[in-house]
């Protein structure tokens, strides 16, 4: 560990159990000591000496287990299992050991607070806006509609809250992952500072995962800091009752994600469909175009399972009305049963701001259900919920509509609302303040929680259909509620395309598994405002683009959701070229690759919801003894057995189309422990070394971890015919293996009472591969 300054006093002067916890009085409030489970530990420190309730995204269910306590002169042990909670008597610091299994019983330190300064705290007084009709605002059209800004308002006092820092003490060469998803491509987030806030290409998860296997979770609805610098190594809440987290006391990564979903609960299967390709695009503006690009994918046979209506599918300067325009879309019971009989679904875009013209925002206004000064619906009120999916249900839901896409769901997002990008901790506190005029000041953060909790509650109350949400903002128990989460409007660029990699792998170390993009990025060309910064102002036109594309989509075939979306120029393959041109049948050969994988697919994601895993993989998961991988931020497991390494890198043509004369090779890590075996050549190599392998545009390097069987199938096209295909199970490597494939009718929420099919395909030298 690390040299620490001398301490700060906070003595401690009493302790008393309550319950099966144990509070401690010391000089500065009431610290509160529990276990949940033998290795997960519930901290709460209340300067006001008062705890707050369980928030709303901690599982009803969750109750403290009984431990153990012990004292001497310098300290006080909880203990459970073998974790024990040291407190220090003169400063009241923890720091967390775990006891040896072996004869010496020695007990090694996890994790410890920085007993120096450990926890500060701030007074912050809510000020809550007062909705008497008199509200001052100011409407101000963004990309996501016309929103309402509060300019002046009468304010009544709410709680007094705290702003918490908790200072934290870490091992030199630890490295730390987590916190949601960004936008700069930091991959080890030591030396950084992370500002805890939402936006349109940020989620913010406050959930730390340390490459030494155990994890840190701030169960706070508050904007937060974690830093980590010349500054000092701290987490930060803004407005919060109490400072309080859990630990997450793991020896790896996949038990310290199972610990946070036992707190906030278990990612739930999506709908099979929802595993095979999305297309999508800004926008399909009729049934006619919506029905001629699902004739196009089957006239060429090309894999896909839905398609998307992004936005104004609504009459016109009707923004936010969950009805579709009958100009466009006349019968929508026909349109879906026409889809349905295609195997096809349809998922459409809906959002929690309204236009005051329309009836849904005035049925909500009638109802008080807006977030005062906004147009915004109020989705932490129980009724608001309902309401909203009332209105999804009349208007969208009960024509078939078989999932959906929850845009805007910060709903905040002033960034964009500036013509010049606002620097981090500018746009840090402009999401405060734009929070804090409308919301409870510990739980601006939580708003698309609470949104998908509407959409899942109320679909699961009038269908036995999976919730599909693809949504732009979650929080810790988001992935409970059938979400997919996605990096939102980027921009595109091979430096971007980077950047995502590493974003999306701190996404799914931050316990929630479902994670997508907008393969090809939302903004292909150059624009006004800051953020319409694509690098490709020809679109199509532009070589340059058509490779980015075909790499972004090679790498989101490997994404837990595979979709393409954005705007400037069309997406679909045949817009890339025709059979014959090397853009179009690399992208088909992507899309193939992805279907034939599509049994060890479903089985994996069958997996995270039984086992609390994770399909997207940072390599420190399954290699964490291996500290070359700590620091590797362009390779992933997908799953157990697949080592995805995306090709990052233009090698054909510049952003000019110009030609470029580069060698088509991509340098791989194979981390130590196993062999590999590329899946394009079966070709074999040793684990714990760097290689190069070829790179050309039809292919993305693959590589089966030895002792893998991968079950795949040929020529499906479509996940509602998976039922029916052939399944050939690949066997990687000569050691005895083993691997549970799972089936199921691909909807309805049977799997939860164990009614789908495992079977266990089981290889030996001696048996070769048997099914059981």
């Amino acid at each position: 560990m690390m040299d620490l300054p001398i301490p700060v006093k906070d003595n401690i002067i009493s302790y008393h159990r309550d319950g099966n916890a144990y509070v401690f009085e010391s000089e500065r409030g009431l610290l509160k000591v529990s276990f949940i489970k033998d290795n997960l530990a519930h901290i709460c420190f209340s300067p006001s000496r008062r705890f707050r309730e369980k928030q709303m995204w901690i599982l009803d269910n969750i109750e403290e287990k009984a431990a153990n306590i012990r004292e001497d002169n310098d300290a006080y042990q909880v203990s459970c299992g073998n974790i024990n909670v040291i407190i220090d008597r003169a400063n009241s610091s923890i720091r967390y050991t775990r006891q040896s299994s072996d004869e010496s019983n020695e007990a090694d330190v996890i994790f410890a607070e920085n007993p120096s300064v450990n926890r500060e705290f701030e007074k912050v007084q809510e000020y809550l806006t007062i909705d008497d009709g008199n509200i001052e605002t100011v409407d101000v059209q963004t990309a996501d509609g016309v929103k309402k800004i509060v300019e002046s308002a009468r304010k009544q006092e709410g709680r007094m809250l705290y702003r918490t820092r908790l200072h934290l003490s870490f091992e030199e060469d630890e490295a730390l992952y987590g916190l949601g998803q960004s936008e700069e491509g930091v991959f080890n987030l030591r030396g950084h500072i992370r500002y805890l806030h939402q936006a349109n290409r940020k989620i913010s998860i406050p959930v730390l995962m340390s490459s030494k296997g155990y994890g840190l979770f701030f169960p706070s609805g508050s904007a937060g800091i974690f830093c980590d610098n010349e500054h000092g190594t701290y987490f930060q809440t803004e407005a919060d009752e109490m400072l309080e987290y859990y630990f997450l006391a793991g020896e790896f990564l996949d038990e310290s994600i199972s610990l946070f979903r036992y707190l906030t609960g278990k990612a739930m299967l999506l709908p099979r469909w929802a595993y095979g390709y999305l297309q999508s695009k800004e926008r399909y503006e009729s049934e006619a175009e919506l029905m001629e690009i699902a004739d196009g994918f089957k006239s060429r046979d090309i894999g896909i399972d839905a398609l998307i209506l992004d936005w104004i599918t609504w009459e016109d300067n009707m923004w936010g009305q969950k009805t579709l325009d009958k100009k466009r879309f006349p019968d929508a019971d026909l349109m879906m049963k026409k889809l349905h009989d295609m195997d096809l679904r349809l998922m459409i875009s809906i959002w929690p701001n309204m236009t005051e013209q329309c009836d849904n925002h005035r049925e909500f206004k009638e109802n008080k259900l807006l977030c005062p000064g906004t147009n915004v619906y109020n989705a932490m009120s129980k009724a608001g919920r309902e309401l909203y999916w009332k209105q999804v249900y009349e208007g969208l839901y009960c024509h078939g509509i078989d999932g959906f896409w929850c845009d805007s769901s910060e709903p905040f997002t002033p960034e964009w609302i500036r013509e010049i990008k606002p620097d981090p901790a500018e746009a840090y506190k402009e999401f405060i303040k734009a929070g804090y005029d409308s919301m409870p000041y510990d739980e601006i953060n939580a708003y698309g929680y609470y949104h998908a909790l509407g959409i899942y509650e109320g679909q699961r109350k009038t269908a036995n259909h999976r919730v599909m949400n693809l949504t732009r903002s979650g929080y810790p128990g988001s992935q409970r509620l059938g979400t997919v989460l996605w990096s939102g409007d980027i921009g595109a660029s091979f430096d971007t395309l980077r950047r995502q990699v590493a974003e999306g792998l701190n996404m799914c170390a931050s316990g929630l598994p479902y994670w997508t993009i907008d393969i090809g990025a939302f903004f292909v060309k150059r624009g006004a405002p800051w953020y319409w910064e694509g690098h490709y102002p020809e679109g199509l036109d532009n070589l340059g683009y058509r490779e980015l594309y075909v790499r972004w989509y090679q790498y989101g075939a490997f994404l837990p959701v595979f979709r393409s979306h954005g705007t400037d120029c069309p997406r679909e393959p045949w817009q890339f070229g025709e059979k014959g041109d090397m853009f179009y049948d690399a992208l088909i050969k992507a899309n193939e690759l992805r279907y034939k994988l599509m049994p060890y697919i479903y089985s994996v994601a069958y997996k995270v919801w039984r086992d609390d895993y994770t399909m997207m993989r940072l390599l420190a998961f399954d290699f964490a003894d291996d500290k070359n991988v700590a620091n590797i931020d362009d390779q992933y497991m997908f799953g157990p057995s697949l080592m995805v390494c995306p090709v990052l890198e233009e090698m054909y043509y510049d952003e000019k189309s110009r030609c470029l004369d580069t060698q088509k090779r991509r340098k791989v890590y194979l981390p130590k422990g196993c062999k590999w075996y590329d899946i394009r050549d079966n070709k074999e190599y040793e684990g714990g070394k760097y290689i190069e392998v070829d790179a050309d545009i039809y292919s993305i390097p693959v590589f089966a971890r030895e002792g893998s069987i991968i079950p795949m199938c040929e020529g499906l096209k479509n996940c509602a015919n998976m039922e029916n295909a052939t399944i050939k199970p690949v066997v990687y490597g000569e050691v005895d293996c083993s691997f549970e494939m799972y089936t199921d009718n691909g909807d309805g929420y049977d799997y939860l009472d164990g009614k789908g099919k495992l079977q266990l395909l089981k290889y030996s030298k001696n048996k070769g591969l048997v099914i059981e």
